[in-house]
């Protein structure tokens, strides 16, 4: 909150984070005990965005399916907490309290008819699942249930584009354990309303806690990112270039600059280079061979072109940070001086 009315002494909330879905999915694959184990598994790739596999067989532990269109309320999530009091004769405040139960219930309403929606109304596996429009459809249920446990993953994204802030409720294996009416009539969608509740899973491990915690088995995750929520934490970051970057001279007048990516910035980040010529003075433009420069782990590194034979140079790396609302531009420390070479 930018401007309260009794700002800073009572207001001090933030109203960039008031969310809301404004699109969303929810997926679903076949739980399979350790095979589908969600210890160390990536949802987000080095720019905050979703990565591209999701529903990908390449996706470790296997693809997740999209169950389609909901209806306009989307899912609801409903964690329950049952508590018993121990009442005593000697006062009308109960002595004691104890959790007597906790489960979380999921909801939604299903407004697509394929086969996804088929292979969960009918208790089947997701993994042999027949294309749309396949020649002789059919979907039967058994005569007898046996529980089939499933995966839920649910997708909320807001922001602008470009600025997308997405928020992942991650269930690592829930139980189907209703459907309500489907109505088949002129007016309305054949909806189906659809219940599941979740359960602790002992094969997943989820993301450490910022005390250091793991809760080994939880049935809930919560997880953050995207270009709209890396942006709101610019401003918890120390920007800049943690180290001075370091300078190989190679042949054909060239000379590569490795340094630790700079901190803060959002993905893509663009560079630029200036270079100082004969070892003292000013800097002054440089060309680049590639202005991403070639990533590995946390070190960028760069390709200075076009130099003079037998000359000292050396130099700094500008870093631009396109994502972000409003562009970051860094200067790294000078680099150590080398001397170029044409063979």
């Amino acid at each position: 909150m930018a401007n309260g009315v009794f700002w800073p002494t009572l207001f001090q909330g933030d109203e960039a984070n008031i969310r809301k879905a404004l699109y969303g999915s929810w997926l679903i694959r076949d739980w399979n005990y350790n095979a589908t184990s969600l210890t160390g598994v990536s949802f987000f790739g080095s720019d905050g965005n979703l990565v591209s596999n999701l529903m990908s067989p390449t996706f470790p532990g296997g693809q997740w399916y999209d169950l389609g269109y909901m209806d306009e309320k989307g899912p609801e999530f409903t964690p329950k907490l049952d508590v018993k009091p121990v009442k005593v004769m000697q006062s009308r405040w109960p002595a004691r309290y104890d959790y007597t139960g906790q489960s979380e219930e999921i909801g939604a309403t299903i407004v697509e008819s394929n086969p996804v929606l088929d292979a969960l109304y009918n208790n089947q596996a997701l993994s042999n699942l027949q294309e749309v429009g396949a020649v002789g459809y059919s979907s039967t249920a058994p005569v007898e249930l046996d529980l089939r446990w499933r995966q839920s993953l649910f997708i909320a994204v807001d922001g602008r584009t470009g600025q997308n802030y997405y928020t992942l409720k991650i269930y690592p294996k829930v139980l189907i354990g209703d459907f309500g009416k489907t109505p088949w009539n002129i007016n309305d969608a054949a909806a189906t309303p659809i219940k599941a509740f979740c359960i602790p899973d002992e094969y997943s491990v989820p993301p450490a806690n910022p005390d250091g915690t793991v809760n080994t088995g939880s049935p809930r995750w919560i997880l953050r990112d995207g270009p709209g929520w890396r942006a709101q934490g610019e401003a918890n970051f120390e920007i800049g270039f943690p180290t001075a970057p370091v300078a190989t001279p190679v042949t054909g007048l060239k000379a590569t600059v490795s340094f630790q990516t700079p901190a803060g910035l959002i993905a893509p980040i663009s560079y630029t280079g200036l270079k100082q010529t004969g070892g003292s003075g000013a800097f002054s433009s440089g060309t680049l061979m590639n202005s991403t420069g070639t990533v590995s782990g946390n070190t960028t590194t760069v390709t200075f072109t076009t130099l003079t034979a037998s000359t000292q140079y050396a130099f700094e790396v500008v870093a631009t940070d396109s994502n972000s609302p409003t562009p970051t531009v860094i200067t790294s420390a000078p680099s150590n001086t080398i001397t170029s070479t044409a063979s």
